[in-house]
């Protein structure tokens, strides 16, 4: 754990956790307890068991399901990056988040993502290629050209074509990555993202796509929606733009307490025959 981390007042107007609010306040006021889990690079381990005894000891109230329906809605509202590695799951703060508040952390740290006893998130680690890809692509821009030289053969010319194609035909934009992952369902990715850019030709604007997909997130979640029930990506950015239908916070269901969330009276209770 982290000996220090800096919480700044500007979580208050957060609109992911206002998001997150409104379909389980206890996840959204436990986020700030959450933030002392993270390391110097803002990773750690999702572990709900050992979080909740680290986190919240002896709090009847906070138990493994919340610690774990927390993670998930911090995942879905794009707070934090959730993924696996060799079996394990993880989930870190995206950098340009983390320091921009952690401004205690020296800078040999922040300049060397491989320190951390975690894994780099694939996430970074696509951002940080992106990065390289751009300033190589620069440094090949300010190459001054050539002295002339005679015409190449007509075979030169067909390969020179070829070997101009990007060479990243599958990169996606860095709104739809997180789209991506918000939305609960995650296959036929390439199909997805060719509906995303059809709706964003359209004039559909990117943060509404990306807040429908947290909606729909948190829907099935409420719901307890199996994953072969969740719609693919791709229909729901489709033509039929389901994605209409989750513009706003979907309302918890009526008469019943999200798992893993007891009531004070319930609580109050279990104590009692203890």
């Amino acid at each position: 754990m982290a000996r220090k981390v800096f919480i700044s007042s500007d979580m208050s107007i957060n609109k992911k956790l206002g998001i997150i609010a409104e379909t389980d306040q206890l996840a959204a006021l436990l986020w700030p307890w959450f933030l002392t889990a993270f390391d110097d690079w803002g990773r750690t381990e999702v572990d709900p068991w050992e979080l909740r005894i680290k986190l919240f000891p002896a709090n009847g109230m906070v138990t493994r399901e919340v610690v774990e329906r927390a993670i998930e809605l911090y995942g879905q509202a794009g707070l934090v990056w959730l993924y696996e590695d060799d079996g394990k799951r993880y989930m870190a703060i995206p950098p340009e988040k983390w320091f921009k508040y952690q401004t205690h952390i020296r800078r040999e740290k922040r300049d060397d993502p491989e320190g951390s006893r975690f894994p780099v998130p694939p996430q970074q680690a696509r951002e940080s290629a992106r990065e390289c890809a751009k300033v190589r692509e620069g440094a090949r821009e300010n190459i001054p050209s050539p002295s002339p030289s005679p015409s190449p053969s007509p075979s030169y010319n067909r390969s020179s074509s070829k070997a101009k194609k990007p060479a990243h035909q599958d990169d996606y934009s860095v709104d739809f990555e997180e789209f991506w992952m918000r939305y609960p369902r995650h296959v036929a990715k390439r199909e997805a993202y060719a509906k995303w850019k059809a709706r964003i030709k359209e004039g559909t604007i990117p943060s509404v796509l990306i807040a429908a997909a947290g909606h729909y997130a948190m829907d099935c979640i409420n719901r307890g929606t199996d994953e072969k029930y969740i719609k693919h990506p791709a229909t729901f950015l489709g033509p039929s733009k389901h994605y209409e239908d989750y513009l706003h916070p979907p309302e918890p269901p009526r008469g019943k307490v999200p798992k893993g969330i007891i009531s004070l009276q319930e609580w109050v209770n279990d104590r009692d025959k203890e």
